[in-house]
């Protein structure tokens, strides 16, 4: 693949507090990184607190089908079978 190839980028990012976790998706055009979608999600924590299975806590809030579209679903579970097989 060439830089050339690619249209958009996405950034990711889960924060829990107070048993909630809440997760935000960023879709930018490249390369002018001006902002095409975003989308928040929140959802109750349902797994504890495990080093090395953070995705399982943080997981599920990025791919819950209500919360995000099916623009920014695709590169949210590449993300997370990236952490899954680390």
């Amino acid at each position: 693949m060439q830089s050339g190839d690619v249209a958009t980028v996405a950034g990711i990012d889960v924060g829990i507090h107070a048993g909630v976790s809440r997760a935000a998706v960023v879709v930018l055009d490249y390369p002018g990184l001006e902002t095409v979608e975003y989308v928040i999600a929140t959802r109750p924590v349902t797994f504890p607190y495990i080093p090395g299975l953070l995705s399982f806590r943080e997981g599920p809030v990025i791919l819950d089908r209500n919360n995000l579209d099916e623009f920014a679903r695709p590169v949210c579970a590449v993300w997370l079978f990236c952490l899954l097989h680390l």
